[in-house]
């Protein structure tokens, strides 16, 4: 063959090459644009409402499947939202947690553990928005799992379906998005004359129930305070030939000090709507800024014990008064003696 045969014959081999590449380059193009396709279809109920019904959209990256990669499941219902996942350290657990609590005015439920995983701050950071974002949607089940993340449920908006979406795709770029969300309607029930029946109703029933309402507040009133009057006797008829003490310099309870707290906690059970305030005081010996750490850490430290043996945390409170409050001056050991004390004052 000639030299002018040969260099068609390469003309005419880079050509098809190219021809090749053009299609297979266009095929891969006709097959992400049909995946990302986000058909809406409008459908009618028997009542006349119209809702849109969104098509499985899929889109980002072929999933990479990474090791040891954190999962989780977001789960949005009638009851608030729950939380299942395994993360690689407490303190993402703890990162998650908190912000989703802070954020959510929901009620939330975590059930969530430790495990070895690859750590994934983008991801987690994402978790927090996506719980944020789902709280906007009737119910719906976000999910990641093998560098693939679902979302499946039901928004009242489009509005919503789009930022929780935004979110998803920006939680990681080498991740799989799939969303099947559908836009349904807010049901707001109205009956015009069973709303005025009830509004009559109402009236009729509020005038009637007007003084037994005042009446039961009047006898609640009456043995809440009754309860103040008899559990404030009782803690201080226990104290009055006794008081509660620490080890020298410290915030630990004496074996006495406990048998003590034993009995005080026995009149708080009995007394289950009764609120203490735990107040701790020190003498004037020392400096007066760790005569005031110190009496806070012995007030807490009675509420720990208080806790410890079944009274809520949310009935006690404490405050450290440090020397600022003494019962007798200072001037003998006696006296000293008896400023060091921890009092209880019945809040309701």
């Amino acid at each position: 063959m000639s030299r002018r045969g040969w260099m068609w014959l390469w003309v005419i081999i880079l050509v098809l090459f190219f021809i090749i590449c053009l299609w297979s380059k266009q095929d891969e193009l006709s097959k992400q644009q049909a995946s990302n396709i986000h058909a809406n279809k409008m459908i009618k109920h028997k009542n006349g409402k119209t809702i849109t019904n969104t098509a499985k959209i899929i889109s980002g990256k072929k999933p990479v499947k990474r090791k040891n990669d954190i999962t989780f499941k977001i789960v949005k219902d009638e009851n608030g939202i729950t939380l299942y996942g395994v993360f690689p350290t407490n303190k993402d657990i703890k990162k998650v947690s908190d912000g989703i609590k802070s954020s959510i005015k929901l009620p939330i439920k975590l059930s969530v553990s430790l495990d070895y995983a690859t750590d994934n701050p983008k991801m987690v950071d994402a978790i927090v928005k996506l719980c944020q974002n789902l709280s906007s949607y009737k119910e719906g089940v976000v999910e990641y799992k093998h560098g693939v993340l679902k979302i499946n449920g039901k928004a009242y908006d489009k509005k919503d379906e789009k930022t929780l979406l935004q979110t998803a795709v920006n939680s990681d770029k080498d991740i799989q998005v799939i969303s099947d969300t559908k836009i349904v309607e807010r049901v707001v029930e109205t009956n015009t004359t069973q709303n005025l029946l009830s509004d009559t109703n109402s009236t009729t029933k509020s005038l009637s129930d007007k003084n037994e309402t005042q009446t039961i507040t009047q006898e609640k009133k009456a043995k809440i305070e009754k309860e103040k009057q008899s559990a404030y006797q009782e803690i201080n008829g226990i104290l009055k030939n006794t008081r509660i003490k620490f080890l020298r310099a410290s915030d630990t309870l004496t074996q006495e000090s406990r048998m003590i707290l034993n009995q005080i906690s026995k009149i708080l059970k009995k007394y289950s709507h009764i609120k203490i305030q735990i107040e701790g005081h020190t003498d004037s010996e020392g400096l007066e800024s760790r005569n005031q750490r110190l009496s806070e850490r012995r007030a807490l430290a009675v509420k720990n014990y208080l806790v410890k043996h079944g009274i809520k945390s949310d009935r006690l409170s404490t405050i450290g008064y440090g020397e600022s409050k003494p019962l007798v001056k200072n001037d003998t050991k006696s006296h000293r003696a008896i400023n060091r004390r921890v009092e209880f004052k019945v809040l309701q």
